[in-house]
């Protein structure tokens, strides 16, 4: 055992001793073979050496310059063809009747006849959805409501003219003598609000008959919104408006595509003719899945007394009517007509106390007025050669002359009827005014989307025409404003029509999407079968064909009611802690004890950052259609928006200030910015309104002050 263990410390102590000699050993060993594996590398060829391969490279070069034809033709004959002229043979006469057909109608006619079948066209959906809302009022007839008016002028003439025999045998009374007679009539202009004879609100003898903390509005504005009589029926509503491109020029592609070579094509009808449109509304929830659901419309039709529906479940030209059927009547369009279809777009609500404005319009449809300056520009510029024509004037009234406004048969703007309406025209359809008349259209009345109707049938007016309203008022709606060149195809002059309609079933404070889907005029139908392809004919054409769905809309959220303009800044302070202040336009509608419409302004100074734009308290208000002002003592504005923040009010001089912006948030979580440039006109026009009168002014007053007035439509005339 003692052996053994000294021979392995023997062993480990000569390891430690001379190991590392070792391992130097070995990698001298290494190294020496690596310089001898490279030192005795196979060098290259002599006949391989830079030199000798820069004079190939340049011999070969030399002969490819050099190589000609003949020594190609002398090295390989066999691999070239040789061009031989050919003798003339002389002229040889070929028989054209094998080729003449009698019966072609026309020059250079196809000689065979298109084979290809009706397939159906690819129907696209409507794209680019532009969405805006509103909650205002809304102004309906109501038959029910003028019974009931007419019902309480009756009581209250009745309650005034036993009023005012009980003051004449009074008055007679105490005159000596007492008693005789019933006392006479009351003289013409006589106090502030005179006499005259009654007006449209005030009836019979006074005018007026309740000026209790009433003012006449100085002066008459043109008013905003829809014209209202006090007969119509107003009711606070919410309203999405939704906007969207229809793709006519990329539909009639599709149509010629699929229509174009076959046998039976007829550009007068195959084209995309659009009968309306069924919508869906999801609402915008934390649930996330969207819950699609039909958009059912008020049938303003329906009376409660007949079987018809009370709500319209699709929008087509006949829907249109019966929709807008009890809308009041007098908002026009301003857009280029040519964007309008009759099934499409439907006419602007009857919006009380404010305008449209650009909520009603896509973003990149031109007013018509821009439309008429850029048309008279092409019009009056002559041909290249054209002789100068002379012009009197006269063909702006029509006539035959078929001038630029129209006149005859077929102007550039129609035919007769004046100004830019006409029979047959562009925008025509007869009868004057805008681009207004009932030309054209497609489809007559027939079934929920039309009927057959070909070319004709109703076309309303393009804004200001159209239909006679349900109860007197006039709703302008848009025709279809489309236009064929001689060989009847359809000559598109827009890039898209407006897909247009109100929702007036949303409530505030809620989001939603939506989605439509195109019905249209089935081109197969009542096609013969043997021109049809066969998954046409498995389908079996009907009168209409359904399109698919579009994508879903941008969210719109709905606001509360009231409206915020930014009125004036005050100037800001030399002070690192001072804080922009400024004064905000509110405005509020509402409706009377008795139905009426009514409109709150009120300027609230010392707003800042996180002012909320509510008031309750006493406030000024437009009453009687915007012809008076009332002051009522407990009113509550509340529009629930907030001011985020303040920018401007800065000096740029000594007496002109930086314009102020105010970032807002309503009710819906919506962030929009107020601009005082943008608001300056509306609030210049509040402060005209609602500024305290002079009364030293001899004029003041409806019929009253020196000599009274006739009693107009209130019951004495406005002086100024």
């Amino acid at each position: 055992m003692k052996g053994k263990g000294n021979g392995l410390a023997a062993i480990k102590r000569l390891a430690l001793q001379h190991g590392e000699k070792v391992v130097m050993v070995l990698v001298v060993l290494l190294a020496g073979w690596l310089v001898y594996a490279t030192l005795s590398h196979e060098s290259l060829p002599q006949d391989k050496s830079a030199q000798k391969l820069v004079e190939k490279a340049n011999q070969l070069d030399s002969t490819v310059t050099n190589y000609t034809w003949q020594q190609a033709v002398s090295d390989s004959p066999s691999d070239l063809r040789i061009h031989e002229e050919m003798q003339s043979a002389g002229n040889v006469e070929i028989a054209s009747e094998p080729y003449f057909d009698p019966t072609a109608p026309g020059i250079d006619s196809a000689m065979v006849e298109p084979i290809e079948l009706r397939k159906d066209p690819k129907l696209l959906p409507v794209a680019d959805f532009e969405l805006n809302a509103v909650t205002g009022l809304f102004a309906f007839n109501d038959p029910d409501r003028v019974r009931e008016l007419e019902r309480q002028r009756q009581l209250d003439e009745a309650e005034r003219m036993r009023e005012q025999e009980e003051n004449q045998n009074r008055m007679a009374e105490n005159q000596p003598g007492g008693g005789g007679g019933r006392g006479g009539r009351g003289g013409r202009g006589v106090g502030d609000f005179g006499g005259g004879r009654g007006g449209e609100f005030g009836g019979g003898f006074g005018g007026v008959t309740d000026m209790t903390d009433k003012r006449p509005v100085p002066f008459q504005i043109p008013r905003a919104g829809v014209e209202i009589s006090g007969e119509e029926r107003i009711r606070q509503l919410s309203c999405a408006v939704v906007l969207a491109k229809v793709p006519l020029p990329e539909q009639l592609k599709e149509y010629k595509k699929a229509l174009a070579n076959t046998k039976s094509y007829e550009p007068t009808s195959d084209f995309p003719q659009y009968l309306g449109y069924f919508v869906e509304r999801a609402e915008v929830t934390d649930e996330g899945e969207l819950q699609w659901s039909a958009v059912k419309f008020p049938n303003g039709m329906y009376d409660g007394r007949t079987e018809r529906s009370r709500t319209v479940s699709a929008v087509s030209t006949e829907a249109i009517d019966k929709i807008t059927f009890n809308w009041a009547g007098g908002m026009e369009d301003v857009y280029d007509p040519r964007y309008g279809y009759e099934s499409l777009t439907m006419p602007l609500a009857p919006l009380v106390g404010r305008s449209w404005d650009a909520m009603a319009y896509m973003s990149e449809v031109p007013l018509a007025s821009e439309a008429e300056a850029e048309m008279e520009r092409e019009a009056v510029q002559p041909e290249e050669g054209a002789a100068p024509v002379e012009n009197d004037g006269m063909d702006l009234f029509g006539g035959p002359d078929n001038g630029m406004m129209g006149g005859g048969r077929g102007g550039e703007f129609g035919g007769r009827g004046g100004e830019f309406g006409g029979r047959g025209g562009e925008f025509g359809g007869r009868g004057g005014g805008g681009f207004s008349g009932r030309g054209g259209g497609f489809g007559g009345r027939g079934g929920e989307f039309g009927g057959e109707g070909g070319m004709g049938g109703r076309g309303g007016g393009g804004f200001s025409g159209g239909r006679g309203g349900g109860m007197g008022g006039s709703v302008g709606r848009a025709g279809n404003n489309l236009k064929f060149n001689e060989q009847g195809e359809l000559e598109v002059e827009v890039p898209f029509l407006m897909l247009r309609f109100f929702d007036m079933s949303v409530q505030p404070g809620k989001s939603y999407k939506y989605r439509v889907r195109l019905v249209m005029a089935d081109p197969n139908y009542q096609q013969r079968r043997d021109n049809l392809d066969p998954t046409v004919v498995a389908r079996n054409p009907k009168k209409n064909i359904l399109g698919d769905w579009s994508d879903a809309s941008p969210t719109i959220a709905i606001p509360s009611a009231g409206r915020v303009r930014v009125a004036d800044a005050d100037p800001l302070r030399d002070s690192a802690y001072s804080e922009p202040q400024v004064q905000m336009l509110v405005e509020a509608f509402d409706i009377d004890e008795r139905g009426n419409a009514r409109q709150a302004a009120l300027e609230l100074e010392d707003v800042r950052r996180g002012t909320v734009m509510n008031y309750h308290g006493e406030i000024e208000m437009l009453v009687d259609q915007g012809r008076f002002i009332k002051k009522v003592e407990d009113f509550t504005i509340d529009t629930g928006i907030v001011v985020l923040d303040l920018d401007g009010g800065q000096k740029l001089s000594r007496d002109m200030m930086e314009p102020t912006h105010a970032l807002l948030m309503d009710t819906t979580g919506r962030m929009y910015l107020r601009d005082e440039l943008d608001d300056e006109m509306e609030v210049a026009i509040h402060r005209a309104i609602f500024a305290e009168p002079d009364r030293r002014d001899p004029g003041f007053g409806p019929g009253g002050g020196r000599d009274g007035g006739r009693g107009g439509e209130f019951g004495g005339g406005f002086e100024f």
